[in-house]
C-alpha cells in the first residue's frame, strides 16, 4: 500500500462511483489520509510542485498526452515520479474456450469504431511514453509482472463495464508498469538527469 508512505495522498476518479468503490476499500483497509477527487485529469487543478509521486492504473489511454503529461510534469517536485500502470486483456492470455467466447461476446456488443482512448491523445500513433519525453520526462524504470486471478462470469461483466469504451471493451490483467523521471536542469550547467538532492529546475 502506498498510502502509508505519504502524508496526504490524492485520489482521483472522473467517475463518482469509482470514487465510492475506493472509499468503501480505504474505510475496510483502515486508510484515512485520502483526499477523494471527482475529476478528469484534463480539470484537475494542482499546485506547482505539489507531489512526489503521480501514479496512473490503466488510465493513461484516456488522457489529452499534449496537455496532461505538461501538467503532471508541473505538478510534481524536482527529481520526483511519475509511473503508469496498465494490463493485458483477458481474453488475450490463452486459447481457453471461456477466453474466445467472452472475446466474442464483447466484439458482438462493443460499438462499431469505438476506441479507448481520448480523441485528443492521438493513441496508438503516438505512445504516452513518447508524450512524457516530449513534456520532459526520462524513462528511469520499465517492469513487467504477472499475478494470478480468479476470473467468474460476474467479475468478467464488471471488468467489461469498467473500461473506456461503452458496454465494455477491454478486460485487463496485470502487466507492464512503466516510471519516469522529470528531466531536469541544474542551472547554469548543461541538461542532466536530476538526483533527489540536486538543486535543480525541471524543463517545461
Amino acid at each position: 500500500r502506498l498510502a502509508k508512505h505519504f502524508k496526504e495522498v490524492w485520489a482521483v476518479d472522473q467517475e463518482p462511483d469509482m470514487i465510492q468503490v475506493g472509499r468503501e476499500e480505504a474505510e475496510r483497509l483502515g486508510i484515512s489520509n485520502l483526499r477523494w477527487i471527482v475529476s478528469s485529469a484534463e480539470d484537475l487543478e494542482a499546485p506547482a510542485a505539489a507531489f512526489e509521486l503521480v501514479t496512473m492504473g490503466q488510465s493513461i489511454h484516456r488522457f489529452d498526452h499534449s496537455f496532461v503529461t505538461p501538467k503532471i510534469l508541473r505538478w510534481l517536485k524536482p527529481g520526483a515520479y511519475a509511473a503508469a500502470f496498465g494490463g493485458t486483456y483477458a481474453e488475450k492470455e490463452g486459447e481457453a474456450p471461456w477466453k474466445r467466447a467472452f472475446h466474442e461476446i464483447r466484439m458482438r456488443w462493443q460499438p462499431p469504431g469505438s476506441v479507448a482512448a481520448h480523441p485528443k491523445s492521438h493513441w496508438p500513433k503516438t505512445t504516452s511514453s513518447e508524450a512524457f519525453f516530449a513534456s520532459g520526462f526520462e524513462d528511469v524504470s520499465r517492469d513487467e509482472f504477472t499475478a494470478s486471478h480468479l476470473w467468474t462470469s460476474e467479475s468478467l461483466i464488471g471488468n467489461a463495464f469498467s473500461t473506456s469504451v461503452t458496454n465494455g471493451n477491454r478486460s485487463s490483467t496485470p502487466g507492464p508498469a512503466v516510471g519516469w523521471r522529470p528531466k531536469c536542469r541544474p542551472p547554469p550547467a548543461p541538461r542532466t538527469s536530476c538526483v533527489r538532492s540536486m538543486p535543480c529546475r525541471c524543463r517545461s
